[in-house]
């Protein structure tokens, strides 16, 4: 599935807008990647969502079973569920048409595909269309913003410390070069520097839940305080395994900037408080010297890696399962801008760009947000 994935999205990446995902063929395939109306509907839903979930929070528990159905939010997210349905359906239709009992894989490289092939090996032959049309949806919203928003911070501090350009520029033609000028197969494996300057621009700017304060009072969002990840509002009282009990109502998060930023915690001989671009390209090759293999080396310390000290992509059995997409999407995209573009700060400007986090994406007002994000690409 990884070798696909990465040759699929060697293929369709240029026709993949920044921020729309959704447009992506590795998605939905050719039908859908220039429909309009889909991606309207899919940038729709993610709005509708986001918005939906936060009334339905202050509405009382009790009165919500009563009212739901009257919030225009709601209402329009319907809509953009239905919509989905009724595009995706006939796509579904002519694919099976031609798909036998086997599964074979008749419609492409795509995500939809792969899933009508497995739903067919499985026997499932049900025509549950509005499934299918919501797990496109939600992989879409997933996707979208969490992409966006890490490869905008790539672009900030490489701007910022504007020497990995060459650096990283470098090591792509060299692969690219090694790999037949194709950007399939292990191209994106290969990247090792960029995958470093990539994992310390995420430990740099971690696409958290949220900011937080905490003191003995309360819990309130802070502009200074710091990043936190896996979010758990427990429903039920939790024992943890080493005995700690939490009753029901607990919200849990993990402190991942603190996490990334302890130098016991991090391993790393470069301090933690400065940007190294370089430093888990250094730590692998560290442990080459120590005796493992690169090939056991080049396992270790990974953008996508999920670990005790990696909480990006969160962590254990419920580990984000599109890291590996995300990460070789990403790779693509960088690779392609550093070979067709160079990137400076614009005239006049000599601070560095704030990282751009989710409660900017979400909460910020439009035209502030838009100038941070378009003010970085200077062709």
């Amino acid at each position: 599935m990884t070798a696909e994935l990465g040759d699929a999205m060697a293929d369709h990446t240029d026709q993949c807008l920044f921020k729309e995902i959704a447009e992506c063929k590795v998605l939905v395939g050719e039908e859908l990647s220039k429909n309009e109306l889909w991606i309207s509907t899919t940038i729709e839903y993610a709005i509708q969502l986001v918005t939906t979930a936060t009334i339905f929070k202050i509405i009382p528990p009790c009165t919500l079973p009563l009212v739901y159905r009257l919030v225009p939010a709601y209402r329009r997210l319907q809509r953009s569920r239905r919509t989905a349905s009724s595009l995706i359906k006939p796509i579904i239709q002519s694919r099976r048409a031609v798909m036998d009992d086997s599964g074979i894989n008749r419609g492409g490289d795509n995500l939809l595909q792969w899933m009508l092939n497995e739903r067919v090996k499985k026997r499932m032959y049900d025509k549950d269309f509005q499934m299918m049309a919501d797990l496109q949806l939600e992989l879409a919203f997933a996707s979208t913003h969490t992409t966006t928003m890490t490869l905008t911070n790539i672009m900030f501090d490489l701007i910022a410390w504007p020497k990995y350009i060459d650096i990283l520029r470098e090591e792509v033609e060299e692969v690219l070069q090694n790999n037949g000028g194709s950007f399939r197969g292990n191209f994106t494996k290969t990247l090792l520097k960029m995958d470093s300057f990539m994992k310390e621009s995420q430990r740099r700017n971690p696409v958290g839940y949220g900011e937080f304060l905490l003191d003995d009072c309360h819990t309130r969002l802070c502009a200074d305080a710091f990043t936190v990840s896996m979010a758990r509002d427990l429903c039920q009282d939790t024992i943890l395994s080493d005995g700690t009990f939490l009753p029901k109502g607990t919200f849990v998060v993990a402190n991942s900037y603190h996490i990334t930023h302890d130098q016991e915690i991090l391993e790393s001989d470069t301090d933690p408080n400065t940007f190294d671009g370089l430093r888990y390209y250094k730590m692998r090759n560290k442990l080459v010297d120590r005796g493992l293999t690169e090939k056991e080396a080049a396992g270790k310390y990974q953008f996508v890696s999920a670990s005790d000290s990696s909480l990006a992509f969160g962590g254990g059995r419920r580990a984000c399962p599109g890291r590996y997409f995300a990460g070789a999407e990403i790779k693509i995209l960088l690779a392609k801008l550093l070979l067709q573009f160079d990137f400076r700060m614009p005239d006049g400007a000599t601070e560095q760009y704030q990282g751009d986090s989710f409660e900017q994406a979400v909460y910020q007002p439009v035209d502030r947000r838009d100038s941070v994000v378009n003010a970085n690409f200077m062709a």
